[in-house]
């Protein structure tokens, strides 16, 4: 990979801010004495962040470590095989911390974070390999203000420690999008800290199928009052339903009005048969995030997952008869492509 790299820098001869984030598994990219020499001539600042992968030593990372310059001095994070290395201060938009990690937000991830103030998006990702770790214990102050952070991601299993999180979201007055799946969300939800910094916070959330196939919980209807409730401030929403099955029942507007008092508002113009909502389905749950977030002055909701027909080719007048939205103006399309409703009001 390094002399794909020195191709590169042979491209870029006036360059004077050059930016990487590398994965590799070639060892003379990790050392100073390799890829400083190598850098464009013209290069007046070089910000660099790098996950290596494989068995080292403590000795040998030191020696890692020294042989950069003070120039462009490094920090890093190991957790054998991996190893993150990055200049200093961390100018990078964004970090991401593979799922080669065991812990997600180890006390060590949290003093790489308090070192990258001008991040501006952070992707956890988990890989669950059956080890047990030991909890570690972190002192606040390991987090300083990270104000220019906006957007957190979570993949993959759930580690023991995610109630470090609450370090990151103290830390982050201004972070606004969360994207995470559901059985990360639920856990966030029932740690009462969380939960509230979540209230002040969040004003984008992404929902998406469990990390696990063996999650105890998937979210239901069930689930949707206390979402809302939790995140008030919730403008964008998107929520993965690829778990749940569409409704195939068709009834008259006579049946309709008998179903709900919702869809009976919204039918009342509709002079045809239409298919409606059978407990537990997609649609179902369309029509009950459109309640439970009808306060929420939702700019945009999105839905992936699998819809009958009629939503397929007529989405804006399904929505008019059957959920509250027969109350404002909205625009709507499907995706047959993505299997993705898109509402805009």
């Amino acid at each position: 990979m390094l002399e794909e790299l020195l191709i590169l820098f042979a491209q870029l001869p006036i360059v004077r801010h050059l930016s990487l984030f590398l994965l590799t598994t070639d060892r003379r990219l990790i050392e100073g004495g390799t890829i400083l020499p190598s850098l464009p001539f013209c290069a007046q600042q070089f910000d660099y962040a790098i996950c290596f992968f494989d068995n080292m030593f403590v000795d040998q990372i030191d020696a890692i470590i020294a042989s950069w310059s003070p120039s462009h001095r490094v920090t890093c994070f190991y957790q054998n095989p991996f190893l993150f290395i990055h200049t200093l201060p961390w100018h990078l938009a964004r970090i991401s911390f593979p799922e080669l990690i065991t812990k997600m937000i180890s006390c060590r991830s949290l003093g790489i974070i308090s070192k990258c103030r001008q991040v501006r998006e952070i992707t956890f990702s988990v890989k669950d390999t059956g080890e047990i770790v030991e909890e570690e214990q972190c002192p606040i102050f390991h987090i300083p203000k990270l104000s220019r952070l906006i957007q957190v991601n979570f993949y993959g299993s759930i580690p023991s420690d995610l109630n470090h999180f609450s370090f990151i979201l103290n830390a982050a007055p201004n972070l606004f999008r969360l994207d995470l799946p559901f059985d990360y969300l639920w856990l966030f939800i029932e740690n009462q800290q969380i939960r509230h910094l979540l209230d002040q916070r969040i004003t984008s959330l992404s929902i998406f199928k469990n990390s696990t196939k063996s999650s105890s919980i998937t979210l239901n209807e069930e689930h949707t009052s206390i979402i809302a409730s939790t995140f008030l401030r919730v403008q964008d929403l998107y929520v993965d339903l690829t778990h749940l099955q569409d409704s195939t029942t068709i009834v008259s507007n006579d049946n309709i009005l008998e179903d709900s008092t919702v869809r009976s508002l919204s039918v009342q113009s509709c002079q045809e048969k239409y298919e409606v909502t059978s407990s537990g389905s997609s649609e179902s749950m369309v029509v009950r995030l459109l309640v439970e977030f009808q306060e929420h002055k939702l700019v945009s909701l999105c839905i992936t997952g699998l819809f009958f027909e009629k939503i397929k080719t007529d989405v804006k007048q399904w929505l008019q008869c059957n959920t509250v939205l027969c109350e404002q103006q909205f625009e709507a399309v499907y995706s047959n492509e993505l299997h993705r409703l898109l509402i805009w009001m």
